[in-house]
């Protein structure tokens, strides 16, 4: 893990960790590997500062799950995010980040592959102005 940080952020990793600030290290690690969600930066910070080897587990290395593309495709984003807390053990935060970076990518990349438009949450506004409307009329 550590030789695929790039170098100038591997050394300032390091010097936060030496001069004991974890929560910067923390940061630049997360700085540097987006797809990490806090617990595991931490706890390879953690593991790092006590002298251990450190690495992750596979499958955070190995990039997005084909099932997970696939819930995005059809429109399940709470699902896909379920799913991922479960597959890389990541808190509700950063596996929600994590999908929709990865749908955003997707919809770049293939946009045809969904079945639906994304959600604009334009509904919820236009229910709550006719509500509001409907309600000053009613008094009126």
């Amino acid at each position: 893990m550590a030789s695929e940080l790039p170098p100038d952020a591997f050394e300032r990793i390091r010097a936060a960790i030496v001069s004991g600030n974890k929560i910067e290290a923390i940061r630049l690690l997360r700085e540097a590997r987006p797809d990490l969600g806090l617990a595991e930066a931490k706890q390879f910070v953690e593991r790092w500062e006590a002298g251990e080897p450190v690495g992750l587990p596979d499958e955070t290395l190995r990039g997005p799950d084909p099932a997970i593309e696939e819930l995005l495709y059809r429109g399940q984003k709470i699902t896909a995010i379920k799913a991922h807390r479960e597959k890389y053990r990541s808190g509700l935060a950063d596996a929600k980040n994590a999908v929709e970076v990865l749908e955003a990518e997707l919809r770049a990349k293939h946009p045809e592959r969904f079945s639906h438009a994304p959600k604009s949450g334009c509904a919820g506004v236009f229910l709550l102005l006719l509500t509001a409307g409907m309600v000053t009329w009613w008094r009126a």
